[in-house]
């Protein structure tokens, strides 16, 4: 699914950029993609040993449900729709947490994904299992602080990206933030 997502001659990734343009006034999304699936090759590899050590038992991988926070920059979204996609072939729930006008482009993206994701050929079931594991949810500040506060199990990591004070925000509610 990520390989039809961010292709970059596929409907997936040019949408993405007409997008990021609109949404971000950010006209050079091509590169901005390149540079991702770099990253992205790396972080497989990484998952691909992780999951081999847990198969051969050397390690545990909670997998409590981890949140990503949208944000309003094409860079930092790459980034943060690979945490979405790394944590997903983990086997862990992503909640994908977005405000503002930001919304629609990570609306859109979660969407892509979900279409993608229904585009792989395999078992049904495998598919079903992966759209389970992705969730979106578009509100204010303040909903999204609660939500972090009574209703996420402390065991949840937090990925963030902005200004060290907004990250230093987010860790008083979220022990397990990565920003």
């Amino acid at each position: 699914a990520e390989a039809a997502l961010f292709d970059p001659s596929g409907r997936h990734a040019a949408g993405l950029v007409a997008n990021q343009s609109l949404d971000f006034k950010k006209q050079d999304g091509v590169t901005e993609i390149e540079e991702s699936l770099q990253a992205s090759v790396v972080e497989r590899r990484l998952n691909d040993a992780l999951l081999a050590d847990e198969r051969a038992g050397v390690v545990r991988i909670d997998r409590a449900p981890a949140v990503v926070c949208a944000v309003q920059n094409f860079s930092h979204f790459l980034d943060l729709s690979r945490k979405v996609l790394r944590n997903v072939e983990l086997g862990v729930p992503a909640l994908v947490l977005s405000r503002g006008s930001a919304g629609q482009h990570v609306f859109r993206w979660v969407r892509a994904l979900c279409e993608a994701v229904r585009e792989v050929e395999g078992a049904p079931a495998t598919r079903e299992a992966v759209l389970d594991l992705v969730h979106f949810a578009n509100c204010e500040l303040d909903v999204q602080r609660r939500l972090l506060r009574e209703v996420l199990d402390d065991a949840s990591p937090v990925y963030a990206t902005g200004s060290r004070a907004a990250a230093v925000a987010l860790k008083e509610l979220a022990r397990r933030t990565f920003a």
